[in-house]
């Protein structure tokens, strides 16, 4: 039995197949939209791609008003897309939409605060736009201007400048920026030419970079506008100084001066009184501090921004000693390729400059696993876990674990020596 079926009258009636993006790249997720209809209604709409040779199909799912649609994941890499749909109805009729191609491209290169400061020259002058999160929010380094700071997952920052103060740059604040990069005095500064577009109100402040502060001295235009974390001894602090505090922080590589500005209202207000108790007490000739700070010029000279009270924490690194110097190892072998480490304890006066290392018998360098200047006598515990500097494991054998102290005050030095074993694994 033979059924007739009117195809004209039956057969789906489909149009072209929509993209977004309509250009996309390679990273960008593809929304494929196309409008279909039948008169007996239809049992399935079908997107077909090809790509890098391969054919793929997924089902468009009804969205409303005769339309269907589906996403799919990025290509991941760039070429030719092309691209049709494949509408069926009750009685098993097909109808296949226009083939559409687009050519997917590589993504835009994004421009970085690093990208702008290490091609300074080509910048300057030039109106950019950069996204980052803000570091030193509105109002804290000047009350009548917009004077902040703001870093993107380059690992640098820059200042944002504005006649206007614009409020709603606050710290943890994403924002869209566009403006013309100037320097002043050193410092290599976003002057905004259109208010700032907010992305996210409460976005995480990108992790500070822990340096030592010699390095920041012997190159302070890198580190100007990063968020630094530094960790020493408050050897000399002066209030309602120009506005604002000077604290001296000593590392062990070199002292360095943190600004705090009396506008941020952390430490002392602008009309020159202690408004944190608790901070004051704090930073105390002599406290050991954890900070994080922006790194600043003033002068030609680099310096550390503090505007944020939270920034500043005790530092303690260990038990509190009483003052002896030794070292002591764990006397038993361990096995690195199994996981084992093998624990070390040392002790050391305030004041010192204190150097862990480990060397073959022979005198050869392996590992340094801990340098560091300790303001105050402490004895600490730490773990070797057998590699060496480059994070390779190393052979069986007896090595030296070598504990060099120097005192900052009077110069002495003091060394101990303590063997370790590290032993093999047996299969």
């Amino acid at each position: 039995t033979w059924t007739v079926v009117n195809q004209q009258s039956v057969k789906p009636v489909i149009g072209a197949v929509s993209l977004v993006p309509a250009a996309p790249n390679s990273e960008d997720s593809l929304i494929f939209t196309v409008t279909a209809t039948d008169e007996q209604g239809l049992t399935k709409v079908t997107l077909f791609k090809v790509f890098a040779g391969d054919t793929s199909e997924a089902a468009m799912l009804s969205i409303g008003n005769d339309q269907f649609r589906v996403k799919v994941s990025p290509t991941g890499a760039a070429g030719d897309l092309v691209f049709w749909a494949l509408a069926e109805n009750q009685a098993g009729l097909t109808a296949k939409s226009a083939v559409s191609g687009v050519t997917v491209t590589e993504p835009p290169v994004i421009l970085t605060i690093r990208n702008v400061r290490e091609n300074f020259d080509f910048y300057n002058g030039k109106t950019v736009t950069l996204r980052g999160v803000v570091t030193i929010g509105a109002g804290l380094l000047r009350t009548d201007r917009l004077s902040g700071y703001f870093q993107d997952n380059s690992g640098r920052g820059m200042n944002i400048y504005s006649q206007t103060l614009y409020s709603q740059l606050r710290r943890g604040a994403e924002a869209e920026l566009t403006g013309k990069i100037v320097d002043f005095g050193g410092v290599i500064e976003l002057e905004l030419s259109q208010a700032p577009v907010i992305l996210n109100v409460d976005t995480s402040v990108p992790d500070a970079l822990e340096i030592p502060v010699e390095d920041i001295l012997w190159n302070p235009a890198e580190y100007e506008g990063t968020l630094l974390r530094i960790k020493g001894r408050i050897t000399s602090r002066a209030d309602n100084i120009g506005g604002g505090s000077n604290v001296t922080i000593d590392d062990g590589t070199s002292p360095i001066t943190v600004r705090i500005w009396n506008s941020a209202g952390i430490l002392v207000d602008v009309a020159g009184d202690i408004v944190n108790p608790s901070l004051d007490s704090l930073l105390q000739v002599g406290n050991r501090v954890n900070m994080v700070a922006v790194g600043g010029l003033y002068s030609g000279a680099a310096q550390l921004l503090g505007a944020y009270a939270e920034d500043f924490q005790p530092w303690t690194d260990g038990v509190e000693g009483d003052g002896s110097f030794s070292l002591k190892t764990a006397p038993y072998p361990f096995v690195p390729s199994a996981g084992e480490r093998i624990q070390i304890i040392y002790a050391y006066p305030s004041d010192s400059r204190v150097i862990l290392r480990v060397y073959s018998l022979n005198g050869q360098f392996v590992s340094t696993i801990a340098d560091d200047y300790q303001g105050m006598a402490f004895e600490k515990t730490i773990y070797w876990n057998g590699r060496d500097e480059l994070g390779r494991l190393v052979a069986p054998g007896t090595y030296l674990i070598h504990l060099e102290m120097t005192n900052r005050s009077t110069g002495d030095k003091k060394a101990a020596i303590a063997p370790v074993v590290v032993a093999g694994r047996w299969n």
